[in-house]
């Protein structure tokens, strides 16, 4: 997909014999003329002279391909490529594969999530990914500040690891709390319980979702260290979700009348809640029997740490027993 490796300037191609190429116009008032490779303006010419004819041929389509290679943020070039497409009644298929290509190339910030489980689909024992996705997918600490306004001075106090000590080791977002806390915030008032808002259903979904299907269908991931301490931490969320709500009503509860006053627009309203087909005991058998395996195959070295966790999931089952 790099076309700088095998160009052939078109100007030289016999194909393109009959066009003549049209040159930028920057009506000689440019004050720094920008520096365009001769492949840039080779292909942005001839390009230029196709589109001002709205030509729509197989060649008009492949000189877009080059031109988007060159410069994949060209609207201009999308649209004609599409109009191109549609007289052509071209394979929307090979359509696909090159859009996705030219994306993969290009990536932006909302491609993130996919990124990242792509990496883990290809190393599923890389630590470093799992921890990257669960910072990515799990909201960020949250400061509402007390004016309501978004030019007031953040707080700078309250840390991750006092609300919520089962997600200390997770550093994207320990270095997000750090940065957002501050001293002008009284620890016990309505606001500073609003540092750490609920974490929404839906990710927490799809981040088991994701990790559970790749353990299931990925030989390798089958044996990750790094996803099943990874699906430890999603079902402790879980549980602390379905037993003590501490994620959902009472931080909303709490914050009402600093959001009356401030006019807060920043807690969810689809905070965490419980799945009416499984239980606190079914959750929890899932996470321990994970501390288990992890005590007794894919983590020995730590046997000692996964028994301590497991201890700690049973203590939540023995405070909240399922109803009789």
């Amino acid at each position: 997909m790099k076309v700088r490796d095998r160009y052939v300037f078109y100007k030289n191609r016999p194909e393109w014999a009959d066009v003549t190429p049209v040159p930028q116009d920057d009506n000689g008032r440019n004050v720094v003329k920008i520096a365009y490779s001769p492949q840039f303006v080779d292909a942005h010419d001839y390009m230029r002279a196709v589109l001002l004819k709205d030509e729509r041929s197989e060649r008009a389509l492949e000189i877009t391909a080059t031109v988007l290679l060159l410069n994949p943020a060209n609207y201009t070039v999308w649209e004609y490529r599409r109009r191109i497409l549609t007289s052509l009644q071209s394979d929307l298929n090979e359509e696909v594969t090159f859009v996705s290509k030219l994306i993969d190339e290009n990536s932006k910030n909302y491609q993130e999530v996919e990124f990242v489980q792509n990496i883990i689909r290809s190393a599923p024992a890389n630590e470093s990914s799992w921890n990257y996705l669960y910072g990515l997918l799990v909201p960020a600490p949250c400061v509402v500040a007390a004016s309501g306004s978004h030019r007031a001075p953040p707080p700078r106090s309250t840390k991750l690891s006092s609300v919520r000590p089962d997600l200390a080791s997770f550093n994207t977002s320990v270095d997000v709390v750090d940065e957002v806390a501050g001293d002008e915030v009284p620890p016990n008032s309505n606001l500073a319980k609003l540092v750490i808002l609920p974490v929404s259903a839906a990710n927490l979904r799809m981040m088991r979702t994701f990790a559970e299907k790749l353990a299931a269908s990925d030989t390798a991931a089958s044996t990750s260290v790094a996803l099943h301490a990874f699906l430890v931490e999603v079902y402790t969320d879980c549980l602390q979700a379905k037993t003590s709500k501490l994620l959902s009503s009472e931080a909303v509860s709490n914050s009402d009348e600093v959001c009356n006053e401030t006019r807060c627009q920043n807690v969810p309203e689809n905070v965490i809640s419980e799945d009416s087909d499984e239980t606190v005991t079914d959750l929890l058998d899932l996470a321990v029997s994970t501390c288990e395996r992890l005590a007794t195959e894919l983590d020995r070295i730590r046997a000692g740490y996964w028994r301590y966790r497991s201890r700690q999931l049973q203590a939540i089952g023995v405070d909240h027993p399922p109803p009789s």
